[in-house]
């Protein structure tokens, strides 16, 4: 069987097809990442999230210029990692986390907005709460977040593992 073969059984060309396991490839890789990470300690993931910031080739990082007051209402962690580090983003800038620009969520203001997981999602926290949720833009109030990561660690660890799986299928290629 050739591509032609294909082209009439499965509607696809070779190279759809290559993409398409390339791309189930990487969602099964990413879900068995994520498992491991919800069972990883608060304390490991910052230790581990600090040298990817400091070195990822997939992630940059932009120091907060000056002094920056986080809002009292964060929790701990999260004030924290605003002397680590003021942005975070995905090299290919979709994903970022800015915690300078923290404020309320508009059709939910009881969470805080600090950033956006892809387009139309958005990474919040419920005051005094470590733990960061996805909600996305159509989401209804009663809805729950579309995934949750721990901490801010965990997030950044998640955001590196999701890049490198990007780049090394292909599957975030257009």
């Amino acid at each position: 069987m050739g591509w032609l073969s294909d082209i009439f059984t499965l509607g696809l060309t070779p190279q759809q097809r290559a993409k398409s396991r390339a791309t189930a490839s990487y969602v099964a890789a990413l879900e068995d990442y994520e498992r491991r990470l919800a069972l990883l300690p608060v304390n490991v993931a910052e230790r581990e999230a600090v040298p990817v910031l400091e070195r990822s080739r997939f992630l940059r990082t932009e120091m907060p210029s000056g002094r920056v007051d986080a809002p009292p209402s964060l929790h701990e962690t999260l004030r924290a990692s605003y002397v680590r580090f003021g942005r975070v983003e995905s090299a290919r800038g979709e994903s970022y986390l800015d915690c300078g620009a923290a404020r309320p969520l508009e059709w939910r203001p009881e969470l805080i907005r600090l950033g956006q997981q892809y387009t139309h999602t958005h990474l919040v926290v419920s005051p005094g709460s470590e733990r960061i949720l996805v909600v996305a833009d159509d989401e209804d109030v009663t809805a729950s977040p579309e995934s949750e990561y721990l901490s801010v660690w965990h997030w950044v660890l998640w955001l590196e593992r999701n890049e490198q799986l990007l780049a090394e299928s292909g599957a975030g290629a257009s």
